[in-house]
């Protein structure tokens, strides 16, 4: 279902479920696929919904490891 709303483009909707997803894949210890649809949701149209998504980037990098990157998304 989320895919298929992040697969439909819609530039709200598309990134709400992009970052639904990727709290899914963070509980789901899926860090590595949790980073990519974040990623594109931190891209959104949504400004508000960019920075949660930029929010739980950050921690999600941070616990890769990538700590230069989850500077990056936190203070975006």
């Amino acid at each position: 279902m989320h895919q298929r709303a992040i697969d439909s483009g819609h530039p709200i909707y598309a990134q709400l479920a992009a970052i639904s997803l990727g709290l899914l894949l963070f509980d789901a210890d899926d860090l590595t696929a949790a980073q990519a649809v974040l990623r594109f949701a931190a891209d959104g149209a949504d400004p508000d919904a960019a920075g949660r998504a930029d929010a739980l980037l950050a921690q999600v990098l941070h616990m890769l490891g990538d700590l230069d990157g989850a500077r990056e998304a936190r203070d975006r």
